[in-house]
């Protein structure tokens, strides 16, 4: 697969980088579009970032569940158990 090299010594697919478009947005962001997919890619092999990822996605679930009933203890309850899982307690994200 093609590549695309930054100055930066960093490299993209060039599928990805052709994707984007020429203005990516405010100052605090990447103005280098290789180092930008470089960074979340390697983000992505992270497990811990992986880990924060599911109980995230977990904790949104809990909350989603929790906010068809109409119980406001049920629903107290459920931000408690959410925020437990986010700072890392709890069941695994499934």
């Amino acid at each position: 697969m093609p590549t695309a090299k930054c100055r930066h010594y960093k490299e993209a697919p060039l599928v990805a980088i052709d994707a984007l478009p020429t203005y990516q947005g405010q100052e605090a962001r990447h103005k280098c579009a290789v180092c930008a997919y470089a960074a979340g890619y390697a983000a992505g092999l992270d497990d811990g970032f992986k880990e924060g990822m599911q109980r995230g996605a977990h904790a949104v679930m809990i909350l989603g569940n929790a906010l068809r009933s109409d119980d406001v203890a049920a629903l107290t309850t459920a931000v408690a158990h959410a925020n437990w899982v986010l700072q890392g307690g709890g069941e695994e994200a499934g």
